[in-house]
């Protein structure tokens, strides 16, 4: 059996934590619509926080989501709809929100950087920029994408040829979006002082963004060469967005201002340590790849020029595709995340995305994979296991099960317990590296493990008093008790329901109840209950 790992998990010391656990995901944009994208980060931001929650029951957990709202982006679609910018913002933050809720990823804070109390963060944050002379006015020009809202150096670009029209068009390598030349007066902040700051940070903190291919990379571009960045942009073109301190002509760059969102919801700015108690520095930050720059450059040197703590790690996620290309409304592979919540419910449709969801490539949609997983992983191995071991035919009485532990001396089944012991911390590992995906198919390997020895000893072909018999029968119940508890993560209320049909109780379902292995309890075998785990919704 191969359990995905490392297994070593390090274990901060009780006393010592007083900060609660916070993650994030990035705040969406609400020029358009919600796709499988946001919902992916979002489900993945929920099961790391799940998980954090059975690891370490004393320790309250954060997570914070929402819509970044300022920017030309938004002026430009608002413009375009004869709308005011506020009211298409109103209309589509509560699309992500709705989001949110169809697919229960429950949130401690929902941000929109139009808040009153974001507008006063962001103006402090400036200030403290400002006072500690790490902003000043001057003439810039570049190639800037209106896309991206942002500018970008040469080094950044790369011509494009169109096959049809022979036009070419520069873009930016990391999004493929257009960039125009543009020249205007405005704030820059001195990044280029920081650039030693941020190498060394890279070089002593290797896990500081997540998986190492994307350290790696954004340590070799630190070594190449930084630029100021400009951080405000004329109110003549952009009036969308928070005006400067103290110079109205000015607006507030919106990645400055999207980024400090993670800071306002700690209740930022603080006064003395309110910091710990609002839970920065944020433990993870959730990014898709194409905003690494942003927070794994700007952000931290941000921080680090206000003279405020980092975020712990950053972790980064790839997109997802269909049919093998980037999902496009033009090409009408788009996946409308509604519909497909509505269609298969959210934890058939949670789990797929957290099995398929790849940190380092692209992860490519497929209903059909979608289907074959719910078939083999959820109805097969843990919903008819379930079913068998509450056959009438297996019954195992109260006193045998009371007596069991200390009857199960089998060495043919020590490989498998050995096994069993290690499955908890080799799933925290993969979780505290942010691959879900290494958690289920630990799980998923634990299972088909379980079903191989069940169908190999026959236990409904054996005598009710074969310890044999009883054996297995406990072993199976132990790993789907342990199984569930560690899957609560991902299906919570699938989880629940399958706890509750083993006779577990409520407050034996922490991480600490699943290291130990055969803890007292009492199931419910030969005792089958109507089984609803596992249905798809049609």
């Amino acid at each position: 059996m191969f359990l995905k790992g490392p297994f070593k998990v390090t274990v901060p010391n009780l006393q010592s934590l007083t900060k609660p656990f916070f993650i994030t995901t990035p705040i969406f944009y609400v020029n358009a619509a919600p796709h499988l994208g946001h919902l992916y980060s979002l489900v993945l931001c929920d099961s790391i926080a799940r998980f954090q929650k059975l690891y370490r029951t004393d320790r309250p957990v954060f997570s914070s989501t929402g819509t970044d709202e300022h920017g030309l982006k938004v002026q430009t679609v608002a413009q375009e709809l004869n709308k005011h910018p506020l009211d298409l913002c109103n209309t589509n933050s509560q699309r992500f929100r709705d989001l949110a809720v169809l697919a229960n990823t429950p949130y401690s804070h929902f941000i929109r950087t139009t808040d009153h109390q974001h507008a006063t963060a962001v103006k402090n944050f400036w200030n403290q920029l400002k006072e500690k002379n790490y902003i000043e006015f001057q003439h810039h020009e570049g190639w800037y994408s209106t896309s991206d809202e942002t500018f970008y150096p040469e080094s950044a670009l790369q011509w494009i040829v169109d096959e049809a029209t022979g036009k070419k068009t520069l873009v930016s390598v990391e999004t493929g979006k257009q960039v125009q030349w543009s020249s205007e007066m405005n704030y820059h902040f001195k990044l280029t002082s920081l650039q030693s700051r941020l190498i060394e940070l890279y070089e002593q903190e290797p896990s500081f963004v997540q998986p190492s291919i994307y350290h790696s990379q954004i340590l070799t571009e630190l070594k190449s060469g930084l630029q100021d960045l400009s951080i405000s942009r004329p109110r003549s073109r952009l009036s969308w967005g928070i005006p400067v301190p103290k110079d109205d002509s000015q607006t507030i760059y919106v990645w400055l201002d999207a980024l400090v969102n993670y800071l306002t919801v700690t209740g930022y700015p603080w006064i003395s340590s309110d910091h710990v108690n609002g839970g920065w520095p944020a433990d993870v930050h959730i990014i898709g790849k194409d905003i690494i720059r942003f927070h794994c450059i700007y952000w931290p040197a941000f921080l680090m020029a206000a003279g405020l703590p980092l975020p712990k790690q950053i972790l980064v996620h790839s997109h997802w595709t269909m049919n093998k290309m980037k999902m496009s409304k033009s090409l009408g592979n788009v996946v409308n995340p509604f519909t497909l919540i509505q269609n298969y419910g959210e934890e058939i449709v949670k789990y797929y995305l957290l099995k398929q969801g790849r940190l380092t490539s692209d992860s490519n949609f497929d209903i059909q994979g979608l289907e074959k997983d719910y078939e083999h992983d959820l109805r097969r191995n843990f919903g008819v296991l379930t079913s068998r071991i509450q056959s009438k035919k297996l019954y195992v009485t109260e006193e045998t099960q009371k007596e069991w532990p200390s009857l199960f001396q089998r060495e043919k089944y020590q490989e498998f317990v050995n096994h069993l012991s290690q499955l908890p911390d080799a799933c925290a590992a993969c979780v505290h590296q942010g691959q879900v995906f290494n958690l289920i198919e630990n799980i998923q390997n634990t299972l088909r493990s379980i079903t191989k020895l069940l169908q190999e000893s026959e236990p409904w072909n054996l005598d009710s008093n074969s310890s044999t018999r009883t054996d297995i029968l406990m072993l199976t119940a132990h790993t789907l008790r342990i199984c569930a508890i560690l899957f609560q993560s991902i299906m919570p209320k699938k989880s629940e329901e399958l706890l509750d049909q083993l006779g577990v109780a409520k407050e034996s379902r922490s991480f600490h109840d699943a290291k130990d292995t055969f803890i007292a309890t009492q199931f419910n075998l030969g005792k089958k209950q109507k089984n609803h785990l596992f249905q798809k919704r049609h």
